[in-house]
C-alpha cells in the first residue's frame, strides 16, 4: 500500500491541547500520525453517541474523522501529497518475505 500523507496535515504541538495525544499507526504503519482524543472531546453525554476519538487535523478543512483518507487522498479534492512516499507493503505479503510489516520495499 503507498500512503501520500498529505501536505495539509496539522500535527502543530500544545495547538489541540489539553486531552489529545499524537499517535502513529505502529507496528505496520509507524509513518502514519494521528491525534487521539480523549474524553473531553469524544463524550457527548448520557445515551448520545460519541465523536470519534482518532482523527487527523486539515490546516484547511479542520477536523477529519479518519486516520488513513489524508495519506490516501479519499478525503477529496483539497488533497495535495507531500513528498517523499511512504511505502509499505501489504502486512501478509511482508510476513512471506522475512521483512517485519513497516520495512519498505527495496527499489
Amino acid at each position: 500500500m503507498e500512503l501520500k500523507p498529505c501536505k495539509h496535515l496539522d500535527y502543530e504541538d500544545g495547538k489541540y491541547d489539553p486531552d489529545i495525544e499524537l499517535k502513529d499507526c505502529a507496528p505496520y504503519y509507524p509513518m502514519v500520525r494521528y491525534w487521539h482524543r480523549g474524553e473531553r472531546w469524544t463524550n457527548n453525554g448520557p445515551g448520545e453517541k460519541p465523536n470519534p476519538a482518532k482523527v487527523q487535523f486539515c490546516k484547511q478543512r479542520g477536523r477529519i474523522n479518519s486516520i488513513f483518507g489524508c495519506y490516501t487522498g479519499e478525503t477529496g479534492h483539497c488533497y495535495e501529497p507531500e513528498t517523499p512516499n511512504v511505502f509499505y507493503p501489504d502486512p501478509a505479503s511482508s510476513a512471506a518475505n522475512g521483512r517485519a510489516p513497516h520495512e519498505k520495499t527495496p527499489p
